[in-house]
């Protein structure tokens, strides 16, 4: 599991969200064994606009996040976002 990835717009749009708001986070590095990650979150406030999701996806709870498989950069990003 993981965090889609793209603009706020494209992802927006992909699943019929609307931006309410938006602020971007400060960028986070992260090192593999063969290349480096340069993630550069944007943390932003939604609505439904039509209900439309693209599968396979699924929402998981802040809470279930501690249990969920996920790459340790995400995990990374998700701990600061729970610290702001």
């Amino acid at each position: 599991w993981t965090l889609p990835e793209g603009t706020p717009e494209a992802l927006a749009a992909r699943f019929g969200l609307r931006i309410l708001d938006r602020s971007e986070l400060p960028s986070l590095k992260h090192t593999f064994t063969h290349f480096r990650l340069t993630l550069h979150p944007v943390r932003c406030v939604v609505r439904s606009t039509t209900g439309a999701m693209e599968g396979p996806l699924a929402w998981v709870s802040l809470d279930a996040l501690a249990t969920t498989a996920l790459p340790t950069p995400i995990r990374t990003l998700i701990a600061q976002l729970s610290e702001s």
